[in-house]
């Protein structure tokens, strides 16, 4: 037996009362048959073309996050972006991201526009009712948008969302609670 083989356990909301209710919640999702692959976060980053954004990780749980709601909801929209240079093609760019807390859905954390990082060849205006004029002038980016969950979430964090794991590649964020 090497240990080494064995990756290290995910983390579960442990460190807080209003975590820990969700702990069940979150090693319910990770038995499901799909997650796995859902999940599979190594996949996706071979999948990205050179020249994109890196992927981003939340610390562990400590101090630093202790006023941070435990759990939050995300909704992500998405657009397909050309790189001018490659030509190699996005076709989860991040051009909107919205985000409340799950103890007070009532409190919006992030509501905002998101700047794609190379020129979008589909708006999806029929899905996400984004138009290009609605971008021109967004100054807000992936980046942007990395920083500031990086800022709100631990490792420990639970993050709900209809079909979360595209909203997390669109994010590029590893994040497994």
């Amino acid at each position: 037996f090497c240990s080494s083989h064995h990756p290290p356990p995910l983390p579960l909301p442990t460190s807080t009362a209003e975590g820990r209710k969700w702990k069940d919640a979150v090693i319910a999702t990770r038995s499901h048959d799909r997650y796995e692959a859902s999940y599979d976060f190594a996949r996706y980053k071979e999948a990205d073309p050179p020249g994109v954004e890196s992927w981003i990780k939340a610390k562990p749980h400590g101090t630093w996050c202790a006023e941070n709601p435990p759990a939050i909801a995300i909704d992500c929209e998405m657009c397909e972006t050309k790189d001018p240079v490659t030509g190699v093609t996005d076709a989860k760019a991040l051009c909107r991201i919205s985000i409340i807390s799950a103890i007070n859905p009532d409190e919006v954390l992030l509501d905002t526009l998101v700047k794609p990082a190379w020129p979008v060849i589909d708006y999806r205006t029929r899905i996400n009712g984004i138009k290009a004029e609605h971008l021109e002038t967004v100054q807000f980016t992936l980046r942007h948008a990395q920083a500031f969950l990086m800022a709100l979430c631990s490792e420990e964090t639970v993050i709900t969302g209809h079909a979360l794991h595209n909203d997390l590649v669109a994010l590029k964020m590893e994040h497994h609670v």
